[in-house]
């Protein structure tokens, strides 16, 4: 019972964190608009292998989106839960890992990282593409410390079909080879379980292989360069791994604009003091590792978080997509293993808690030892809450303080929609961040495609647009980097004949007739 008690705790806290971003899912960006524009094509039964406008992701999420617009019809409030219960599952699937070999209320402990989190995981579970990558990747293994026969199978499928979904999820394989021979060393199996997770690996491997040889695939930024080490690691240090630990927040101050966020005295004190906590917390866990008296599935688990969270940073200082702040997204993976880092120690003051001595922990024979598990916690707990702070602070216009607020521009796509309509205008241009999201919104009625061919991610669309004779082009100046709107204007009238300016707050609209 104190299992499912706290299993609906870390399902309805999951939701209720991300309570701003869904409430302004109308907000969305256009990279996670495409997902749902393509999500619509498919319940019209058109099918793609990549990710509109990606020569290397898959349409993986846009099927998950499908499944979500099937039963909640398209929305970006859909669009949204889509990603973010992808995410819980992840959460959940680590919390029933933990309550295998530890009381739920220490499982959930080792899970809280996940529920509060700051803004490198708000990136992906709230907004696609990559999230159902990384939720099967870390099922992956989660399944791997199952009682299913063919685990080892399960387990490499689930981490082939992961890097499927998105090569990001690539990173997982070195660490998930490492526990399947873990797996299979503790069980005296090593040979069947290496056996089962080879088929495993083939059958997952197939649509790699599909992916791999497919006429519109690209080479996939993935590769690592030497060259890149020294700025990179000026980059990790500052700002993206003090952005991931809560120790720099940047803010979006009009959605686009983002900026570093100077916090209060106190919120720099807590941020510093869960940094602390954590640090802490992964010196105790190893130590614990070692001791032969720990349970092997933790100890085994502990390993996995510590090598997936080194073996991310290495992973930064290589790569050739790390380029500026927002980079701090591709730590995703250092967040990710803090819970298996974790797994230990919790495991540890578990069984003090209840047997009254274990290991090197305790206060003595005759009383419980209850002040470890009250320490690590409180360690936990800090650290949790200094990353949620982080998070909603990273939440920019979407909270007022403590308060979730709707932002005052949520209707003006809405507005300018019925202007358009009224003007019988079936076509736009907008600057790619703003382009997406509209014709999202606006379930393609009319089509907005971005200033710059480019930028195309569904490169059919621009010929109607171009051959319209009358068409909308739209600035958004809380997302658009165009000129100013006097320039733009010059500009367009020396294209044809703006009929027409509609304004509604943010949204400026020219209605232009063609030469």
């Amino acid at each position: 019972m104190e299992g499912v008690a706290f299993g609906a705790v870390v399902v309805l806290l999951s939701y209720f964190f991300r309570y701003p971003a869904l409430l302004n899912a109308d907000a969305t960006n256009s990279d996670a608009a495409v997902v749902g524009l393509q999500a619509m094509h498919i319940l019209r039964g058109e099918h793609m292998l990549h990710l509109w406008g990606s020569g290397y992701q898959t349409s993986v999420d846009s099927y998950v989106a499908a499944a979500f617009f099937k039963v909640l019809a398209a929305t970006p409030l859909a669009l949204m839960l889509s990603s973010l219960t992808m995410h819980v599952v992840l959460t959940l699937g680590v919390y029933f890992l933990g309550c295998r070999f530890m009381k739920p209320r220490f499982a959930f402990l080792a899970a809280l990282p996940l529920i509060l989190t700051a803004s490198v995981v708000h990136s992906y579970a709230l907004y696609p593409p990559r999230q159902t990558a990384l939720t099967l990747g870390i099922l992956a293994f989660v399944v791997l410390e199952s009682e299913t026969r063919k685990k080892a199978f399960l387990a490499a499928l689930l981490g082939l079909l992961a890097a499927f979904a998105d090569p990001y999820a690539l990173l997982f394989l070195p660490v998930l080879a490492m526990h399947l021979v873990l797996v299979g060393q503790d069980a005296g199996r090593t040979l069947r379980t290496v056996v089962d997770a080879v088929f495993g690996a083939l059958l997952g491997g197939i649509p790699l292989l599909v992916l791999r040889f497919h006429s519109k695939t690209v080479p996939q930024p993935t590769s690592l360069e030497l060259s890149r080490v020294f700025k990179n690691f000026g980059l990790l240090l500052d700002p993206c791994l003090s952005w991931v630990l809560g120790l720099r927040n940047y803010v979006a101050k009009d959605m686009m604009d983002y900026a570093p966020w100077d916090g209060s005295p106190w919120q720099k004190a807590l941020s510093i003091s869960g940094t602390v906590s954590l640090l802490v917390l992964l010196v105790v866990s190893a130590r614990a590792i070692r001791d032969p008296r720990i349970s092997p599935r933790a100890a085994r688990l502990g390993l996995v978080g510590v090598v997936l969270m080194a073996e991310t940073l290495v992973a930064f200082l290589f790569s050739v997509m790390v380029m500026d702040h927002f980079s701090m997204r591709y730590l995703v993976g250092f967040i990710l293993g803090i819970p298996f880092a974790l797994m230990p120690i919790l495991f540890v003051v578990s069984r003090t808690f209840v047997d009254r001595t274990f290991v090197w922990m305790r206060l003595g024979k005759s009383e419980p030892a209850v002040w470890p598990a009250l320490v690590v916690a409180a360690l936990i707990l800090c650290f949790s809450i200094s990353e949620g702070v982080s998070g909603w602070v990273g939440f920019g216009p979407f909270v007022d303080g403590v308060t979730p607020r709707r932002l005052a521009s949520a209707d003006n796509p809405e507005l300018l929609l019925t202007a358009l309509r009224r003007e019988h205008v079936r076509d736009a241009i907008a600057d790619y961040w703003a382009a997406y999201r509209l014709e999202f919104i606006y379930a393609e009625e009319p089509f907005v495609v971005p200033t710059n061919p480019e930028q195309d991610r569904n490169a059919a669309q621009r010929a109607r647009v171009l051959a319209a004779k009358r068409y909308a082009f739209i600035v958004d100046r809380q997302r658009s980097y165009d000129a100013p709107i006097e320039l733009l204007e010059s500009q367009l009238e020396a294209e044809g004949t703006i009929e027409k300016r509609v304004d509604y707050g943010t949204l400026t609209a020219f209605i232009v007739r063609r030469l």
